[in-house]
């Protein structure tokens, strides 16, 4: 029995990006009376479903070791910078509000993917409790 399967893989790597996501709301905050300052996010989501479209086979897959097509680890995200043209001198170049609800967002969504890897676990626990017996 492997533990990492390839659904442990893409949660994984999913909780991963969620936290660099994190790293750059709180940058964007942490700058949002810097005027020279702009905006900051990590496009992963179509990287990471284009990686999980190109897992799926239409093969029957009876070991893991056989095909290794759970690789993940290519998805780095893509750091995009906002560029808006600002009308007033000195306006703030990052938009709290939008930054706080996409804060909120991102730390629901990385806490269920934590969930789901907790439940995962306890699961595979479950069944090594069981097998020991």
């Amino acid at each position: 029995m492997h533990i990492f399967t390839n659904g442990n893989k893409l949660l994984q790597k999913v909780a991963d990006l969620r936290l660099q996501q994190q790293n750059l709301i709180s940058s964007n905050i942490a700058n949002v009376n810097n005027p020279n300052y702009r905006h900051k996010t990590l496009d992963f989501e179509n990287q990471l479903r284009a990686a999980y479209q190109a897992t799926k086979s239409p093969l029957t897959v009876t070991d893991p070791d056989h095909f290794n097509n759970s690789e993940y680890s290519d998805v780095k995200g893509a750091l995009e910078t906002e560029l808006k043209p600002r009308v007033i001198h000195g306006q703030d170049a990052v938009d709290l509000d939008k930054e706080m609800t996409e804060m909120a967002r991102n730390s629901l969504q990385f806490s269920a993917i934590m969930t789901l890897i907790q439940k995962d676990f306890s699961g595979k626990a479950k069944y090594l409790e069981e097998f020991s017996k």
